[in-house]
């Protein structure tokens, strides 16, 4: 399945997307997590991407792996989309 992304994230676009009725990992809420992704049929809830992992030593670091290992996503332009996409994925 296709990641979706948003390449946005703040404390007012997290609670859109839970008044949507799309629960958000507290992953999300971690001070480097500068964007927001779902991967349909894997998880069930958005997450946080930047935040690096103990292998990397930056965020740009976590966001090159991530889009690395992302190559099948589609970029939302803003949260709404975000939220539609992940609607019309079946969640």
């Amino acid at each position: 399945m296709r990641c979706i992304l948003l390449k946005e994230n703040d404390p007012a676009i997290r609670e859109k997307i839970r008044e949507a009725g799309i629960k958000v990992c507290l992953c999300a809420e971690f001070e480097d997590s500068c964007w927001l992704d779902y991967h349909p049929g894997i998880t069930d809830s958005v997450h946080g991407v930047g935040y690096p992992f103990e292998f990397e030593d930056s965020q740009d670091d976590a966001l090159k792996r991530f889009l690395a290992e992302n190559i099948d996503r589609y970029v939302c332009k803003d949260v709404d989309e975000f939220i539609a996409k992940i609607k019309e994925s079946g969640k």
